[in-house]
C-alpha cells in the first residue's frame, strides 16, 4: 500500500512521439513504474499498433523485438494483417473474416479464459518456456471507426493464383471491439514488492528453491476451466518439457529481486538443484513450506505460522502462500476504456483478469510478447 505500481501517460500519440519522449516512457516503467506503464486514448488499427509495439520494444530500455505469434491449442486464430499480434476475450466476430482471421460471422475470434477470484488465477506469461517473455503488450480498441486493411486469404490451392490474378487487401473502416462495464479488469501486483515484505530468513529460504514450470499442466488447467477448449496432445505436451527456474529472481535491468511465481503452473518445489517434492532430494521442505489456508485477519502471515503438510502438498502450499504474500503488498486492478495501451514487466508482476457477465458482454484486447530470456538469481 501506498507503493507505485505504473505510471499513466496521457496526451500522447504512440506514433507521433518523438524518440526521447518514448524513451523517458520506458524509463519511468522501470523505475518510479515499477514494472506498468498505461497509454491513454490510443486510435489505432491493428497495423498502427504493430507499429507502435515495435517502437516500444526496440526503443532505449524496451524489451525487443516483439515475437511474431505462436498459436497454441485453444488461441486465436492469427491476423493475416499482423503477424505478432494475437486476441483475447470471448468477442464473436460481426464480420465475415473478421480483422483477416478466416473465422464466420459468430465465430469468437480471440482466446476466452474464463477468470475466477482466487489466488490460482495470478500469474506471468510463459514461465514454461527456456526463454520466458520479457514484457507483454495488451490494447483495448478505440470506440471509433479505424481502418482496417487485410491481406487475401490465399491459403491452399489458392495461393497458385497469386502469380496470376492480382489481390490487394481489403480495406473497411469499422469500430472492432467490446468491453464489458463492469468487471474484465486486468489486476497487477509486484512480486518485488513481495520478496521485500518476507523476512530476512523467508527470503534466504526462498533463495534455495527452484520451481517446476510446466506447459502441459497449464494447458490442463486452461482445459479444466473451459470444457470446450480444444485440448492439448501428448505429443504437443512433449514437444515442451517442463523448465526448472530458481524461486527467486535477479531483475536484469534494476538489479532488485522478485519473486517468480505462477500458481497457474508451477506449484511443483525443489531445493536448488535437486529433484521434485516427493524424490530424494526433498527432505527439507517441510520446515520450509507451509499449509495454503485463509490468511489471519491480523495481516500477512508467516511462512512458520502454517502446519507442514506432505513435501508434495507443501510445496504446491508454498506457492500459493507466497501468491497471497505479494497480493497483500497491495494490487492494481486496471478497468480497461477505448484506446488503452498496457506494457508491463513480465518478470517483476503477477497479473490476472478479473470475472465479468461472459453471458451478457463481451471483451476483446490485441496481445503482444517480446523476446524471452532465462531467469537468472544472482
Amino acid at each position: 500500500p501506498g507503493a507505485p505500481l505504473g505510471i499513466q501517460a496521457t496526451g500522447l500519440d504512440l506514433l507521433t512521439a518523438t524518440d526521447p519522449e518514448i524513451d523517458a516512457l520506458l524509463a519511468a516503467l522501470h523505475g518510479p513504474g515499477a514494472g506498468l506503464l498505461i497509454v491513454r486514448n490510443q486510435t489505432l488499427s491493428p497495423q498502427q499498433l504493430e507499429t507502435a509495439i515495435f517502437r516500444l520494444g526496440t526503443a532505449r530500455g524496451g524489451f525487443g523485438v516483439p515475437l511474431p505469434y505462436e498459436q497454441w491449442p485453444g488461441q486465436s486464430p492469427r491476423l493475416r494483417c499482423c503477424g505478432h499480434l494475437s486476441l483475447l476475450g470471448n468477442y464473436v466476430a460481426k464480420h465475415r473474416d473478421e480483422l483477416g482471421t478466416g473465422v464466420r460471422v459468430g465465430e469468437r475470434i480471440g482466446e476466452y479464459k474464463p477468470a475466477v477470484d482466487e489466488a490460482q488465477e495470478w500469474h506471468v506469461d510463459g514461465s514454461f518456456l527456456p526463454r520466458p517473455k520479457t514484457g507483454i503488450a495488451l490494447y483495448a480498441p478505440p470506440d471509433t471507426p479505424v481502418e482496417v486493411c487485410v491481406p487475401c486469404d490465399r491459403r491452399g490451392w489458392r495461393r497458385l493464383l497469386q502469380w496470376l490474378v492480382p489481390c490487394p487487401p481489403r480495406c473497411h473502416t469499422r469500430v472492432v471491439g467490446a468491453l464489458p462495464p463492469v468487471g474484465g479488469a486486468t489486476a497487477f501486483a509486484s512480486t518485488v514488492a513481495g520478496y521485500d515484505s518476507l523476512s530476512p530468513a523467508e527470503q534466504a529460504a526462498a533463495e534455495r528453491l527452484d520451481a517446476v514450470h510446466s506447459w502441459c499442466d497449464f494447458m490442463r488447467f486452461l482445459e479444466g476451466r473451459d470444457p470446450a477448449r480444444p485440448k492439448a496432445s501428448a505429443a504437443q505436451c512433449a514437444a515442451r518439457p517442463d523448465v526448472i527456474w530458481p524461486l527467486v529472481r535477479t531483475h536484469p535491468v534494476t538489479g532488485r529481486k522478485g519473486l517468480f511465481l505462477n500458481p497457474k503452473n508451477a506449484l511443483r518445489v525443489i531445493p536448488r538443484g535437486g529433484e521434485e517434492a516427493g524424490g530424494a532430494g526433498s527432505g527439507a521442505l517441510p520446515t520450509v513450506h507451509s499449509r495454503a489456508a485463509a490468511p489471519a485477519p491480523s495481516g500477512a502471515p508467516h511462512l512458520a505460522d502454517w502446519a507442514p503438510l506432505s513435501p508434495a502438498a507443501a510445496a504446491g502450499g508454498l506457492v500459493l502462500n507466497l501468491t497471497q504474500r505479494v497480493l497483500f503488498t497491495g494490487v492494481y486492478s486496471h478497468q480497461w476504456a477505448p484506446g488503452d495501451l498496457v506494457l508491463f514487466d513480465n518478470r517483476v508482476l503477477l497479473h490476472a483478469a478479473t470475472p465479468f457477465d461472459a453471458s451478457a458482454h463481451e471483451r476483446l484486447l490485441f496481445r503482444a510478447e517480446f523476446s524471452g530470456e532465462p531467469v537468472y538469481l544472482y
